[in-house]
């Protein structure tokens, strides 16, 4: 089973940002910059190809004391249009306590109109929760009042809401429970009661402002509140209320555990993804940081972050320790796609905001807006390599392929920046002498014009951050500079070439996209909602079959039927039966049968390949074709049907590092099995391994012109494979391509001939890490040359988590809620 190795292919191109402004306000200087390409001082060198996270947002808490707001009520306005369109800011957490559960409003009322202070509040009302009736299940809508978070949203989510869309982003709103006193009725003892009051709290938002939040704080500081101690009861809450909003059609993100001390973030995440059904809902690793007893937190955190696919956020740091050498340190050490500093305007906070409306950006703030101001949701950190200690850096692209770099300088002088794309740069500065304390702000240098050269020397005049950001979009050019990969572009609008990259419309539904050949494809929605898709299968009737984690459901008419066509149960010791993939027989219009790749089990998860019959939507009688193969803790395995009617199965490495060349195993390999599970006649030596040498495969796609097999596997970064079946069912590699860096691949699928001559064999290969559908062209005469590689909606929809295309053109895709399907136009 050995692998010939003919070619291995760099595919790099450029990643995707949004686009960025001057602020023709700030104060210019000139500072010696030199845009020659002989570097001066020491060298910063830029890798595109190392990307780490992916950055989500600049966040700032609104507090549910929200007397501390009155005063600030009148400025409300001006201090938002500078904390969105000047500092940053696109993400807001609001606050909610157990006292929304009350048979009466009384307290929260006297509370905002002041004849009850604070103290008693707190005290008597906010954590004081009384139970609405004795029937978790059924809510009385009497029992539940939301004056104080609708103050919150009325005066402060509201008008950053509106600004943040005004500027063409998405604020990201998110909701936290808090909880520091102990009452006579506690949710933390009853999970059922806990996700009741959640759900009341979404329900509220969405019927009263027509928008939910995208996110919920689990519990606020569990190591210092009062009866929240036990991860493995926040775990079993976070389940309970997970599986109540997603039945309702909620499916924000969790957030957990925010504790205070960083050194207890990951003790506690692990003991609340352990519980049955946590971690489907557990999207971020959250903590403040008012303490750090952990060995090693930061790595402990990133590690974390990796294995699980979760988001890392430093989600309260109310002190004046909190600087930006700490967010520096948090973005390099913790992989931290979230951050923020204090409240909007408090001694801690962004803004001194005075009784005149003084509105004036305090010290540190003006040191993080270094680091905010251009570096927008979607951006890709980037590995930067800095010659000098007295420079650390940090580079970012933006989901639109613009650079920004910025530098923490520990004195004054000169330096250049390599492996910048060729483009306009602006330059600005803060200096001062300590991380509180700034002498020169905002200090702007002229623009400067990269060449091929890829160089941009430049200099700061004190200790303090530099920022240097794109102004111009590069163009999209292969690595090895002999391709050209353009971007998604509109249709050419005065006939002298193509205008802008296309973006989302509002109405998606009618949004065009023209590829860089001229392939125009508009691209439309499927009616109803998806939970985290896994893979796609298209019948000839036109249905869409969409395996979930734990259920199948079927599209048809345009819309997501209910029930679902399939729902797995957590059955005794195999715990919870996860579905990897799915297929459906050749034969599907006279058989009717599905077949499904799945995991089982709890600590040894096995692989189980089944069979189903599709009666009415509805998927029966289920017969197990085989099972016991073992599995990687982070799954991956793929199946399809082979032009013979052979059935594939290809399975990851299972946890050994050497089965993938031991021929006794199943691991590593991909199988090929008769369709009732049995091997074919014709297979080698009567076994049904077909081809090995796999670690994680995500993908398989039939080439329909040659008949050869495209495999989409991945290990430290993706991959396709190029098989040919060969004689008596024994598979071998033509070729191997490498994948650019930032682009884990999640699924593949290969475009049918004779429909649209310009898709012919292209290869779609799907990655919800990248954010975007891989389009690459293969030289079907000669293997060995690379692909032309082309990055289709690159950070327009998020990821993209399933590809499949129907036999009359039309690619289907799955994100993460959605299902869209891409219509070829003459």
């Amino acid at each position: 089973m050995s692998r010939i190795r003919l070619a291995i292919v760099i595919l790099a191109a450029c990643l995707a940002s949004m686009a960025c402004k001057t602020d023709p306000s700030s104060p210019s200087q000139t500072p010696n910059t030199t845009p020659g390409s002989t570097p001066t001082g020491p060298t910063i060198s830029l890798d595109s190809a190392s990307v780490q996270q992916t950055m989500h947002g600049w966040y700032v808490p609104f507090l549910g004391t929200v007397r501390d707001y009155l005063a600030f009520l009148p400025f409300v306005g001006a201090t938002m249009d500078l904390a969105v369109n000047d500092l940053g800011l696109n993400r807001v957490v609001i606050e909610m306590t157990p006292g929304i559960e009350n048979t009466s409003a009384d307290c929260q009322f006297q509370y905002l109109n002041g004849s009850s202070g604070e103290g008693p509040f707190l005290q008597n009302c906010a954590y004081t929760p009384v139970n609405d009736n004795n029937d978790p299940n059924v809510a009385n809508p009497n029992g539940f009042h939301f004056v104080l978070l609708d103050w919150q949203i009325d005066n402060l989510v509201l008008p950053m809401k509106q600004r943040v869309e005004a500027r063409g982003e998405k604020l990201y709103f998110q909701v936290r429970y808090i909880d520091f006193r102990a009452s006579a009725f506690e949710h933390n003892q009853n999970p059922a009661e806990y996700a009741e009051l959640v759900l009341a709290v979404f329900q509220h938002i969405r019927s009263k402002y027509g928008f939910a939040p995208d996110g919920f704080d689990l519990i606020n500081e569990p190591d210092l509140a009062n009866g929240w101690s036990d991860p493995g009861m926040i775990g079993r809450l976070a389940a309970a209320a997970g599986r109540r909003l997603e039945a309702a059609g909620f499916r924000p993100d969790f957030s957990a555990p925010s504790t205070t001390n960083k050194g207890a973030a990951v003790p506690y995440f692990d003991g609340i993804v352990g519980q049955a059904g946590a971690r489907d809902y557990i999207k971020e690793l959250s903590w403040h940081c008012y303490a750090d007893s952990g060995s090693g937190s930061a790595a402990s955190i990133a590690a974390r972050a990796v294995e699980f696919g979760v988001r890392t956020v430093q989600s309260e740091c109310w002190t004046t320790g909190n600087t930006y050498q700490g967010l520096l340190q948090d973005l390099k050490n913790s992989r931290n796609a979230v951050w923020g500093m204090g409240p909007l305007n408090a001694n801690n906070g962004y803004y001194s905001v005075s009784a005149n409306g003084d509105i004036v950006l305090r010290d540190r703030a003006k040191y993080f807006r270094q680091y905010y101001k251009y570096v927008r949701a979607g951006a890709r950190r980037i590995t930067a390599r800095s010659s000098s200690d007295a420079l650390d850096p940090v580079a970012f692209i933006n989901t639109d392929g613009r650079y920004v770099v910025v530098v923490r300088a520990a004195a004054a002088g000169s330096f250049t920046i390599t492996n910048l794309p060729a483009g306009t740069y602006g330059i600005y500065s803060t200096t001062g002498p300590d991380a509180s304390t700034v002498t020169a702000f905002d200090v702007t240098a002229p623009d400067q014009t990269v060449g091929a050269s890829g160089q941009l020397t430049t200099s700061i005049q004190g200790t303090g951050v530099i920022t240097v950001f794109a102004k111009t979009r590069p163009s999209n050019a292969l690595a090895s500079g002999s391709d050209t990969a353009a971007s998604l572009q509109s249709p050419p609008s005065d006939g002298r070439g193509p205008a802008a990259p296309a973006s989302l419309a509002a109405d998606a539904a009618r949004t065009t996209f023209v590829t860089a050949d001229g392939v125009r494809l508009r691209l439309q929605w499927v009616d109803g909602d998806l939970r985290q898709p896994v893979d796609l299968a298209l019948s000839s009737d036109q249905r869409v079959f969409v395996a979930e984690r734990t259920r199948i459901v079927v599209v048809g008419d345009g819309t997501v039927l209910e029930p679902a066509g399939l729902t797995l149960v957590e059955a005794g010791d195999d715990g919870q039966e996860e579905l990897q993939s799915l297929a459906l027989d050749p034969q599907f219009d006279r058989n009717h049968f599905v077949y499904t790749m799945s995991t089982v089990g709890v600590e040894a998860r096995t692989f189980r390949v089944s069979r189903y019959v599709e009666l009415e939507n509805r998927l029966v009688n289920r017969v197990v074709l085989l099972e016991g193969v073992p599995a990687e803790p982070d799954a991956r395995a793929s199946i399809r049907f082979a032009p013979d009617g052979a059935l594939l199965a290809a399975f990851d490495r299972g946890g050994q590092g050497d089965a993938d060349a031991d021929a006794a195993s199943y691991s590593g390999k991909v199988l090929r099995l008769n369709p009732d599970g049995t091997t074919p006649r014709d297979q080698t030596f009567g076994t049904p391994l077909f081809a090995g040498g796999f670690r994680s495969p995500r993908g398989l796609g039939w080439e329909p012109s040659s008949g050869v097999l495209w495999v989409a596997d991945h290990d430290a970064q993706g991959e396709l494979d190029l098989l040919d079946a060969g004689e008596r069912g024994a598979g071998t590699v033509l070729a191997r391509y490498r994948l650019p860096a930032d682009l884990e691949p999640s699924s593949l699928a290969v475009y049918p001939a004779g429909i649209v001559p310009l898709l012919d064999d292209n290869v779609l290969v799907a990655s919800d890490e990248g954010r975007e559908l891989l389009r690459l062209t293969p030289d079907t005469r000669d293997r060995r040359q690379a692909p032309r590689a082309e990055r289709l909606l690159a950070g327009e929809l998020g990821g993209i988590r399933a590809v499949a295309v129907n036999l009359t053109g039309a690619i289907y895709i799955a994100t993460e809620r959605a299902l869209g399907v891409l219509v070829p136009q003459p």
